[in-house]
């Protein structure tokens, strides 16, 4: 059993294992959209509910350490977004551990038609969105 100490120090690592995840994942991704010449911008600290401005798509970046990461979850910011926003785009970066990630791309129809947990708004992943 762990004790507070234990639990705290736990969490920390957690959390800087998960930061770690996101910052590989946006990399990738802007790198991805200057390859396709559309002028990418960080706009993830403005809380504006997606990661990325680029030319037009307003992108939310997932990362997944797994390449087989069954599901996303979504904040209050990115509920607001995907309701109101046109042109967005969620980007998740699978299997950021090995040599070869892989990018799957959902535009927000995609997502909208997707069962989602209200409570949580996860959205589920399908197995045609991994090949």
């Amino acid at each position: 059993m762990f004790d507070s100490e234990a639990s705290a120090r736990l969490h920390q690592k957690m959390k800087k294992i998960k930061k770690t995840i996101e910052r590989q994942a946006m990399d990738f991704v802007m790198a991805f959209e200057r390859n396709k010449k559309r002028n990418p911008k960080d706009v993830s600290k403005t809380k504006c509910g997606y990661d990325i401005r680029s030319k037009g798509r307003k992108i939310e970046v997932k990362g997944a350490a797994p390449l087989n990461q069954p599901f996303v979850n979504f904040n209050k910011y990115n509920i607001a977004a995907f309701k109101k926003e046109n042109n967005l785009w969620l980007y998740i970066v699978c299997g950021l551990r090995n040599k070869k990630p892989k990018l799957i791309m959902l535009n927000k129809n995609k997502i909208l038609k997707r069962k989602i947990v209200h409570s949580l708004w996860r959205i589920n992943l399908h197995r045609s969105d991994l090949k």
